[in-house]
């Protein structure tokens, strides 16, 4: 231990200098890295909260048409058609003196896009990262909606006729 001085020369020595920089520096890292993450935790959050209701909101659209749904198609474009009952086809008002002129639903980008062929009309449904369509089996079709990037939410609907 250094015997206390009135010299006033005296100073500290460089390792305790160094010692001392090593330590605030380690104290400022340590300030940075948990900043960061408290910062970009509400927008990663929104985002993830924003992707979740856009694909909760995308399968509730297709859930509506598939549920009176008398056949479905797969488009050469990626995405389908669906023939509804006539039934619900005549609720719906899509009933014409051919039939029903059904709904398309196509990705487009980043949208998924709902067109109903009797009155023309587009809607966006919802923003995505991926919609895929495939048939599988003898008519089975799975529709799979992902939300975002690698590890985010996704669904599959399975429609068999």
């Amino acid at each position: 231990m250094r015997r206390p001085t009135t010299d006033p020369r005296a100073g500290f020595t460089f390792a305790e200098l160094l010692v001392a920089l090593v330590v605030n520096t380690l104290i400022l890292f340590i300030g940075v890295c948990s900043w960061r993450a408290f910062d970009s935790g509400p927008v990663g959050f929104n985002r993830h909260v924003s992707g979740t209701s856009e694909l909760r909101l995308a399968v509730e659209y297709l859930l509506q048409d598939l549920g009176g749904a008398e056949s479905l198609q797969v488009l050469a474009t990626g995405g389908v058609l669906i023939q509804r009952e006539p039934a619900v086809s005549v609720l719906a008002g899509g009933w014409t003196a051919l039939g029903d002129a059904g709904v398309r639903y196509a990705f487009d980008g980043s949208t998924l896009i709902r067109t109903d062929m009797a009155y023309g009309v587009d809607t966006c449904v919802a923003r995505l990262g991926a919609v895929e369509v495939q048939e599988i089996l003898a008519g089975e079709i799975h529709i799979r909606l992902c939300c975002g990037g690698e590890g985010d939410s996704e669904t599959t609907l399975v429609w068999t006729p």
